[in-house]
């Protein structure tokens, strides 16, 4: 089995690469290469700050007795979730969700752009790797958003079982972590089906294109979601150290919405 020939994945197939490196380099470089933010050997480890629904206005009430310091929080965290602004004619969401996006853009960019350098040095007689810093961390940053995105996208989730916060509030945070994902990915040009499906996905979510064929969106939108994006996600990422988890998790959060 070990020496079946793999035409897409690299042989033999695991669920988790080695993080085993024997650095030749020395001492200096050596320390140069696995500093923090740039050591490819431990790049999914970067934890990613996920958004929260807690600002969202809960669907309905208990009809117990709250104490009423409890009420006085629960009023003034409603005043970040019911205003919003009309631009045109798009509705914005409320301030308390633009305030965690506006964060989670904030935390995303200075993961990825923060650390430097953002390529390897290398010469024709020294390598640090193939993979850039830049593409490790928004790669791994992007891959974390997956197991998110149909989390806060199908209808029937977890999410609002557990907070009882509607579909249609979650969608919010579905698009922006589909936007953060494409942004991520599209740093680092590789895996180009994927990214090509993605970007398909991404682009034809937009509300003006959405609104005018939803059918043919939600029908298209699943298809490539399922049959070429994840397929060819699968492919690429090719069980680099944790990277399949992150699939595996998506695949379990979208079966239990089946349900």
């Amino acid at each position: 089995m070990e020496n079946m020939p793999y035409k897409w994945l690299t042989s033999p197939v695991m669920l988790h690469s080695s993080r085993k490196h024997e650095c030749t380099m020395t001492p200096e470089q050596c320390a140069f290469k696995y500093r923090r933010w740039v050591n490819w050997y431990v790049a999914d480890l970067v934890k990613a700050v996920l958004p929260s629904t807690s600002l969202l206005p809960p669907s309905a009430s208990s009809s117990r007795p709250t104490p009423r310091a409890w009420l006085t929080t629960l009023a003034a965290v409603r005043a970040f979730s019911y205003p919003d602004t009309h631009i045109f004619r798009w509705r914005s969401p409320s301030l308390g969700v633009c305030i965690l996006l506006g964060c989670g853009f904030v935390y995303f960019s200075g993961v990825s752009l923060g650390a430097k350098p953002y390529y390897w040095p290398n010469t024709d007689t020294l390598s640090y790797g193939d993979s850039p810093p830049l593409a490790t961390r928004s790669g791994y940053l992007s891959l974390a958003c997956l197991p998110f995105i149909f989390a806060f996208g199908a209808k029937a989730n977890l999410l609002t079982t557990i907070t009882g916060v509607a579909p249609e509030k979650l969608i919010v945070f579905h698009l922006f972590a589909a936007w953060v994902m494409f942004n991520a990915s599209a740093m680092w040009l590789a895996g180009v089906i994927a990214l090509v499906a993605q970007a398909w996905l991404t682009f034809m979510s937009l509300p003006f294109v959405r609104h005018r064929a939803y059918e043919f969106f939600k029908f298209f939108h699943l298809f490539l979601a399922v049959a070429i994006f994840v397929v060819f996600l699968f492919i690429h990422v090719d069980y680099t150290l944790t990277s399949w988890d992150y699939i595996i998790a998506m695949g379990a959060i979208y079966c239990t919405s089946l349900l």
